[in-house]
């Protein structure tokens, strides 16, 4: 019984650290360079393994050289003001 206490208060001990310890989540930073200037990223893999690492690997391999990115805007999206025509 005392061997079984001990371990609730150890485990209890755990989880109180473990909720209140820092986010000391470290992210990988990824630079974007457009004609109107960089765009700094940060890529947390921990917080997003599949995504972030998929994102990464296309990153080292280059697939992004030279790319080009564009946003679809249609009325059922677009939140701007004036709205986009």
């Amino acid at each position: 019984m005392k061997a079984f206490k001990l371990f609730l208060i150890a485990v209890t001990g755990l989880l109180v650290l473990a909720c209140a310890a820092p986010d000391e989540s470290v992210a990988t930073v990824v630079m974007l360079t457009t004609d109107l200037g960089d765009i700094e990223i940060e890529v947390y893999v921990d917080r997003a393994p599949l995504s972030a690492g998929s994102f990464l690997d296309h990153v080292d391999a280059g697939l992004y050289e030279g790319a080009a990115f564009y946003r679809t805007v249609m009325p059922a999206n677009d939140h701007g003001d004036p709205p986009i025509s």
